[in-house]
């Protein structure tokens, strides 16, 4: 078995009864024995790339009810995406055998991702992943909802099964170094791979505007790339930049692997290498 989606089950149960009480101390209880308790490694995961702590689910849930309301029905979906999902994963081995295997986990979050990977765990963040044109966002600050634009203004559910073979190609990859090049290759052979498996175009809003505006894009990049505190200008944060487009990094690693790969003689030996 690939993918898991207990955690999802668990959360609702959680979910019900914290929002039956005001009582602080036992929401966290609460939160503690039907939800963390019981968590699958994926889970466990999850809060930790993201740092999630008790409060911020127990603030998220007393936040915003109708946001929670709204998505409930999609993450309860999870159980009929394991059958496409790993159908993807056969996709992904057909053009890369050396496929090592990886667990896919549907998880509920406390809103700061839609997807991550840790080691070989591809952990979805199922309230933001599972998300369509039906969700209530009304209920959150302008903060947070620019924050989370990209995700709110589209219908992520949609392009699931294509964000989880981006995260399993990331489980494959050697470990990155830390400067923003190696960022930018990373994220853009997971992006470059997957829509090459899948035969799908790539859903990623920067990917589109980087190829429409290919030279003053690689030019801003070209003057940034070698201070770090550029990083978020360019991937995973919304640091104003000179496009008004978030996530440019993902194009020029996506752009350099389309180029790579388009000028090998070798193209199996080109995807092993990314």
């Amino acid at each position: 078995q690939n993918v898991f989606s207990s955690d999802v089950d668990n959360f609702w149960k959680a979910y019900d009864k914290i929002t039956k009480t005001k009582d602080s101390i036992l929401q966290k209880k609460l939160l503690e024995d039907l939800y963390f308790s019981k968590g699958t490694e994926g889970l466990k995961a999850i809060r930790k790339a993201r740092n999630y702590t008790s409060q911020d689910y127990i603030n998220a849930i007393n936040n915003y009810p109708k946001f929670w309301n709204s998505v409930r029905k999609n993450t309860l979906k999870s159980k009929r995406y394991q059958r496409d999902l790993n159908l993807g994963i056969e996709k992904l081995r057909k053009i890369y055998p050396e496929l090592k295997p990886a667990k896919i986990y549907f998880t509920i979050g406390a809103l700061r991702t839609n997807g991550t990977y840790s080691d070989n765990l591809v952990l979805i963040g199922s309230e933001i992943a599972m998300t369509d044109k039906k969700t209530i966002t009304d209920e959150f600050p302008e903060s947070i909802r620019n924050a989370r634009r990209k995700f709110f203004d589209s219908e992520p559910i949609k392009d699931l099964v294509l964000l989880n073979i981006h995260e399993y190609v990331h489980t494959q990859q050697k470990p990155f170094v830390d400067n923003i090049l190696s960022y930018v290759i990373t994220e853009g052979v997971a992006e470059f791979i997957s829509t090459k498996a899948m035969n799908l175009p790539s859903a990623s809003p920067a990917i589109n505007y980087g190829k429409t505006n290919s030279d003053k894009v690689r030019k801003k990049f070209e003057e940034e790339m070698f201070n770090m505190n550029n990083l978020y200008k360019w991937l995973w944060g919304d640091s104003p930049n000179d496009f008004g487009v978030r996530d440019l990094g993902y194009y020029i690693g996506y752009q350099m692997c389309e180029n790579f790969y388009n000028r090998a003689e070798d193209k199996n030996e080109a995807i092993k290498k990314m």
